[in-house]
């Protein structure tokens, strides 16, 4: 699927809402159902890391497994494929990685403060790592003896998981196009560095740029289900957002509409 067209209606520099409308290629959906995306990381992350680990981009690989074992992602695709579409690079760093990571240390003292970090309990854990939203892409940055041979880095870090939104039409009176609501996901942590939604930011720059490539996506089932059109309703927005709610208004009009 495709993104239509994008429109800023909440411009605030923290958190700037979108809307969104997308052609549904024919797949037919659900109103309020959800509307899962594959995000992709930025090409300047890629990149960045790529130099500090000095992997050739455009390298081709693919994975040969033995029967019993699960290929992590499809391949053959190119080491920028890889990074860009199937590896975690801004989530969260846990205590496994470091350790897997520390096994690449040249440097000395870089392994001993990775140790130091993977022995931290989980309390002073969340301030130094969790809380300042340290990457993996900031711990190579921070300790450069780490070199990790590629076949090896893709299985450390883990995979993109789809990001989940209600989709905010009715797919009856929009049997061809989808909305979604986008509220961006952004904050300063105490260090001042900015973090934004791996997905979120993800549509925001193509919302920017007016360029909009194929997304990754599936439909999912919901638990927002419209009653009969002659139903009494209360609609409640507790901590769900607006968009299941503005999906089931435009459907209530279109019964509306046609009745006699």
């Amino acid at each position: 699927m495709r993104i239509l067209s994008s429109q800023l209606v909440k411009d605030d520099p923290l958190h700037p809402v979108y809307f969104l409308e997308i052609d549904t290629g024919g797949v037919p959906y659900q109103t309020a159902q959800d509307f899962a995306i594959f995000p992709v990381n930025s090409a300047d992350v890629v990149t960045k890391l790529a130099e500090l680990q000095g992997y050739d981009l455009e390298t081709t690989f693919a994975f040969r497994p033995a029967k019993q074992d699960v290929v992590p992602f499809p391949t053959p695709c190119t080491f920028r494929t890889a990074l860009e579409k199937y590896c975690d690079l801004t989530g969260p760093v846990h205590k496994d990685i470091l350790a897997l990571l520390e096994n690449y240390a040249e440097d000395s003292d870089d392994k001993k403060n990775l140790r130091e970090l993977q022995d931290l309990p989980l309390d002073k854990f969340e301030k130094k790592v969790a809380a300042p939203k340290l990457t993996i892409l900031d711990i190579l940055q921070r300790y450069q003896s780490i070199k990790c041979p590629f076949p090896e880095f893709v299985q450390i870090v883990g995979r993109i998981i789809p990001r989940y939104f209600t989709i905010a039409s009715s797919s009856l009176r929009e049997a061809d196009r989808i909305h979604l609501c986008v509220a961006v996901l952004r904050e300063t942590t105490e260090q001042m560095k900015q973090w934004t939604g791996l997905c979120t930011g993800y549509l925001e720059a193509q919302c920017q740029a007016r360029l909009y490539p194929a997304l990754q996506v599936f439909l999912d089932d919901s638990k927002f289900h419209l009653p009969p059109p002659s139903s009494p309703l209360l609609m409640v927005t507790n901590g769900c957002g607006v968009a299941p709610f503005r999906g089931f208004l435009r459907e209530l009009q279109y019964h509306a509409t046609r009745r006699p």
